[in-house]
C-alpha cells in the first residue's frame, strides 16, 4: 500500500502542472467566447435602438445602435426577428463594416414577420448590426412581448480554429461595395462620447 500510494502521490504531482495550463487556456478561451440578445427595438432613421438587453455575456454591443463590435476574431453566429406594419414593408440587411451580409423583407401583407440570420467571420473591430433599407418596424408597447430582437455569440475563436491549422476567411464570390450613406462608425463614436459626457457630469 505505502509504495502504492507513492506512486499515485509522485504520478499526482507530474499532473499538476499539466492540469494547470490546460486549466489556464481553458479559462483564457472560454473568457473569448461572448453572446448577446437585445430587443424591444424603436427607429433611429435607418438604424434599429434597441431599448431592453435580455442577455450579455462580456459582449462589446451598443445597443442604441444595436450594434456589436468584435474584440475577438473568429466565427460567430447572427440572428434577427422583426415585424412589418399592418399596412407597410419593412428590408432589414444583417450588416458587417456597412456591407450586408444577409436581407430580409416583408411585404404589405398584414403583420408579417421576417427572420434570417448568418455565421460570419470577424476580424478585431469589425462592427455587426442591423440597417432598416425600406419601410417600418412594428413593435410591441409589451417590455416581455417584444417582437423585434438581434442576438449574436462566439462559435469558435480563432486559437480554437488554430489548432486544425492557419485560419482565413473562406467567403466566397465578391462583396460590394461599402454603403456610402451607412455612417455606423461615426454614430457609434458620438454614442461614446455622448456617455462619457454623462458619466463625468455624473462624478463631478
Amino acid at each position: 500500500m505505502g509504495a502504492t500510494s507513492n506512486a499515485i502521490t509522485f504520478a499526482s504531482r507530474l499532473l499538476l502542472p499539466v492540469l494547470v495550463v490546460v486549466g489556464f487556456f481553458a479559462t483564457q478561451e472560454a473568457s473569448a467566447m461572448v453572446g448577446f440578445t437585445m430587443t424591444q427595438a424603436t427607429q433611429d432613421g435607418t438604424y434599429i435602438r434597441f431599448n431592453r438587453v435580455l442577455t450579455n455575456m462580456i459582449a462589446d454591443i451598443t445597443k442604441e445602435l444595436g450594434a456589436f463590435r468584435c474584440s475577438q476574431p473568429g466565427l460567430y453566429y447572427f440572428s434577427f426577428t422583426a415585424m412589418a406594419p399592418s399596412q407597410g414593408s419593412c428590408r432589414i440587411s444583417l450588416r458587417r463594416n456597412r456591407i450586408p451580409m444577409v436581407t430580409a423583407f416583408a411585404s404589405n401583407n398584414g403583420f408579417s414577420w421576417i427572420s434570417s440570420g448568418a455565421v460570419l467571420y470577424l476580424s478585431q473591430g469589425d462592427v455587426v448590426y442591423l440597417y432598416l433599407e425600406d419601410g417600418a418596424i412594428h413593435e410591441s408597447s409589451v417590455p416581455n412581448r417584444a417582437f423585434t430582437s438581434f442576438s449574436g455569440f462566439t462559435v469558435s475563436t480563432d486559437s480554437l480554429m488554430a489548432r486544425n491549422g492557419p485560419v482565413v476567411d473562406v467567403t466566397e464570390g465578391p462583396l460590394p461595395s461599402p454603403d456610402p450613406y451607412d455612417d455606423i462608425e461615426e454614430r457609434m463614436y458620438r454614442v461614446k462620447l455622448a456617455k462619457n459626457a454623462t458619466t463625468a457630469a455624473s462624478h463631478s
